[in-house]
């Protein structure tokens, strides 16, 4: 499920990027489909095991559960119960701490709150920006604890307009996490 999501992000992003929008508009439709689809699995297995923790389905399962939940902007409700679930689970090293903090940031700014790890930007006036972020002054000092490079480093990424981050992002080596806050 997660790598078919990774793939078809991959074909809008080569879409957009060569000026094809209306080609992009085809695969958005069919990787919508494909999420609604992997939510509701996932769904199942949280209903029938809970959330898919790293001593049960190691790393990568965790991170592939994660990207899911992340990804799923359509059902905010779903979201927000993940981060429920991940929350106790955290504090016992049973989900990846950047995941934690990637899927917090999104679930805030879908609720309209000021995200508190920096990690969702937002298009304006051709440029990408950060959404709003809490607590600016201590920002650093959460993403170090949470396994996440400092804001400086992640913002320069997002410096441009949409084509030219994914242009960048897609000749560049970068965090998979990063790819999920688009």
């Amino acid at each position: 499920m997660e790598r078919r999501d990774q793939q078809l992000c991959e074909e809008v992003l080569t879409a957009v990027v060569s000026g094809g929008e209306d080609g992009a508009a085809e695969v958005v439709e069919k990787m919508n489909a494909d999420r609604k689809r992997n939510v509701e699995a996932l769904q199942e297995t949280i209903d029938a095991y809970g959330w898919p923790t790293v001593s049960a389905v190691g790393d990568d399962g965790a991170e592939a559960a994660w990207i899911i939940a992340q990804h799923a902007d359509h059902d905010p409700g779903f979201q927000e119960s993940v981060l429920t679930l991940m929350r106790p689970l955290l504090r016992r090293n049973e989900v990846p701490k950047k995941c934690y903090a990637y899927l917090s940031d999104r679930v805030a700014v879908n609720n309209g709150r000021p995200q508190p790890f920096g990690t969702q930007f937002l298009e304006v006036a051709g440029r990408m920006v950060p959404r709003p972020i809490m607590d600016r002054a201590r920002l650093n000092r959460r993403r170090t604890a949470y396994g996440l490079e400092p804001f400086e480093e992640y913002d320069r990424r997002f410096a441009g307009s949409p084509r030219e981050v994914i242009r960048r992002g897609m000749t560049e080596s970068e965090d998979d996490a990063a790819r999920s806050a688009a």
